[in-house]
């Protein structure tokens, strides 16, 4: 792995106060900042300095990510920000585990405390799940930053948000509704892959009533 970054005053001294320079191959804190006070165009991250990244990562992933999170990076230009991005979701990526996703699910429970859970597609056909889980006053699933958290995800890492959120709810033993009818689920979608599970664990569906659906063993 190797990245270049271009840095200037600015990157330097932020970068110093928050020990990001520590990073740096080849150079102690203390040399890293009279090299940049002396004009110096940038560094590169090699796969040593990765190491010894990832090596926090695991040691302490709070500082590990605060280093990088802290970095003000609209001072530094279109490229130094894309390279700290990276470096972030690269941090994330390594440090998501069970905990990671159960709390991404618990933050997106909206009426948590509600019996009745509802699923379907976000917008099919004028109809939003989220609309027929506010009339029944059933607990839902919505991440206010959808963006920011699924970015870097893969498709089968956001499904398991999904699906940590579904099991969650499961084990209240809530009731489960539809939104949509489970069993014309848009191909490939996430409402179908929350139905292909809810199968699976044996449940069958049918239609409640003019507007919805339900889940039932």
């Amino acid at each position: 792995m190797f990245l270049r970054i271009i840095t200037n005053t600015t990157f330097a001294e932020h970068a110093a106060a928050i020990g990001f320079l520590p990073f740096v191959p080849g150079a102690t804190q203390n040399a890293a900042k009279i090299s940049f006070r002396a004009g110096a165009t940038g560094f590169e991250l090699t796969g040593d300095v990765v190491r010894r990244f990832n090596g926090l990562v695991k040691a302490d992933q709070s500082k590990a990510l605060e280093i990088f999170e802290k970095l003000p990076k609209k001072d530094f230009g279109g490229n130094v920000s894309k390279q700290l991005d990276t470096a972030i979701d690269a941090a994330k990526a390594s440090v998501r585990g069970a905990d990671w996703f159960d709390d991404v699910a618990k933050q997106a429970t909206r009426n948590a405390d509600s019996t009745k859970l509802v699923l379907g597609h976000f917008a099919t056909d004028g109809t939003t799940y989220q609309k027929v889980a506010a009339h029944y006053k059933a607990t839902y699933f919505k991440v206010e930053n959808w963006s920011e958290v699924t970015k870097g995800l893969s498709p089968d890492e956001i499904w398991r948000i999904n699906k940590t959120f579904l099991t969650q709810q499961m084990k209240q033993g809530k009731q489960i509704l539809f939104s949509h009818n489970p069993l014309k689920a848009r191909p490939n979608s996430f409402f179908e892959r929350e139905v292909d599970f809810l199968r699976d664990l044996g449940y069958k569906f049918r239609q409640k009533d003019q507007w919805t659906w339900e889940a039932y063993k």
